[in-house]
């Protein structure tokens, strides 16, 4: 017998569940055979008068209808001589309103699949591993539909095919893991902005068909894609923060997002230029408004006919060079060393930090202070004053083996550091508006 209490299973024998859940009324679930065919009765049972009302079970706005199971012949493996068959089931369940109505307009159904491994005791009997599959559906998946219907997300919006991931990656550990003890450790996934940013970071822009001539005034549609954060699903919270519909798969079949957008004609210059307005307009979005609460609950839901237009921030003039001018940053690390004969090779690090001429800019003094605070480090302005650099090296290791002179400047080396000064300029924007807001509030009569 399966008994749920408290979003807990429990897997014990019926005199064991009379002894530790007297006088109580719970959701229940028997597994029974007769001619060599399984059914399951879910129910309540009441351990005052031990009897069984077969019907569905109601867990806050979630009803479980029924459950249908089917089986393997018992076979055994090389290495045990213990028989062991499959079962597998499909859970219907259905989502209601959180005001528990049952219109059709209100209800949204769903089978979930799921698998156990049953062994055949020395007894004859079987062993109580019916567990795994209820335990995953009534201590995770139900709970979880229940806590996005709390949220205010309608029924029709619960994204089963996260949900459907419980179950998915329960039937892989257990039939590739048929030979070994089970264990199940997937959990919900975690995201974090940092993962947000990289994903920004990371897009690429490609112009989907080439213009005519340089002062064409149609719109010109761009294709983006990016291929951060393979192992997520979709994300409803993203895709409406940045604008972009997201579809991750994880099974890593599909592993970007790919959209076509109409980019305003105002910046539709190259795909070079349309990649840092992108990443300048989203990075804002993301650090004034991402919270984080909402972005675990967005795996949860599906939105349809969302708005799919990116947020354009109108910066001025000033913010504009300054912005571009922290975008052009560039950051090279290089690993040297020096080889000597007999003994262990020295070995160091350099790193340098190069910002390139904005043309019509010049960061004033508070703004290179600004950026060596920021980044720890003591910028230079070259004789031409065509670039501010810095250069350091890090103090000499002895290591095993051969050195050698490797590094490059690539994407992955200043991606930190961009994502630090980013983050301090758009929120010193952000600030300096939400001030003047307050100060036109207080002139008002």
């Amino acid at each position: 017998m399966i008994v749920i209490e408290n979003n807990k299973v429990h897997n014990i024998s019926l005199e064991e569940a009379n002894e530790s859940f007297q006088g109580k009324l719970l959701p229940a679930v028997i597994i029974s055979v007769a001619n060599n065919t399984y059914s399951c009765n879910i129910g309540y049972h009441d351990f005052n008068n031990d009897s069984f009302l077969e019907k569905s079970i109601v867990i806050e706005n979630v009803r479980v209808n029924k459950v249908s199971i089917s089986t393997t012949p018992f076979k055994k493996n090389r290495w045990q001589t213990k028989l062991f068959k499959f079962f597998y089931y499909d859970i219907e369940v259905e989502a209601l309103d959180i005001q528990g109505k049952e219109t059709q307009s209100q209800v949204a159904r769903h089978i979930f699949r799921g698998v156990d491994k049953i062994e055949k005791s020395g007894n004859g009997g079987m062993s109580k591993e019916f567990c795994r599959t209820f335990s995953v559906l009534f201590e995770k998946v139900i709970p979880g539909i229940n806590k996005v219907l709390n949220s205010g997300i309608g029924p029709q919006n619960i994204n089963y095919n996260y949900f459907d991931l419980f179950f998915v990656e329960l039937k892989r550990v257990v039939e590739d893991n048929e030979y070994r003890e089970f264990h199940f450790y997937w959990d919900e996934p975690i995201i974090k902005i940092e993962d947000i940013l990289h994903l920004v970071y990371t897009l690429e822009v490609e112009e989907e068909k080439p213009r005519k001539h340089v002062y064409e005034k149609d719109d010109h549609i761009y294709r983006i894609t990016s291929h951060a954060i393979k192992d997520y699903p979709a994300n409803s919270y993203i895709e409406s923060l940045i604008g972009i519909p997201i579809h991750f798969n994880c099974e890593m079949s599909l592993d970007s997002i790919l959209y076509s957008w109409n980019i305003p004609a105002y910046f539709k210059y190259d795909a070079i230029t349309v990649k840092r307005e992108l990443i300048k307009h989203l990075y804002y979005k993301i650090f004034t408004c991402y919270d984080n609460e909402k972005a675990q609950l967005g795996f949860k839901y599906k939105v349809e006919n969302r708005n799919r237009r990116i947020d354009i921030c109108n910066f001025s003039p000033e913010e504009e060079f300054l912005l571009n001018f922290v975008y052009e940053m560039r950051v090279g690390v290089f690993e040297d060393g020096q080889s000597r004969v007999g003994r262990d090779d020295y070995a160091w690090t350099e790193t340098t930090y190069i910002f390139g001429y904005e043309h019509g800019f010049k960061p004033n003094n508070e703004t290179i202070e600004t950026i060596n605070t920021l980044l720890s480090i003591s910028l230079e302005d070259d004789e031409k004053g065509l670039r501010w650099y810095y250069r350091c090296r890090s103090d000499s290791e002895s290591i095993p083996g051969a050195c050698y002179r490797y590094g490059a400047m690539n994407e992955s080396s200043r991606e930190p550091y961009f994502n630090i000064l980013m983050k301090y300029f758009l929120m010193d924007i952000y600030d300096k508006r939400k001030s003047e807001e307050k100060g036109e509030d207080n002139k008002l009569p």
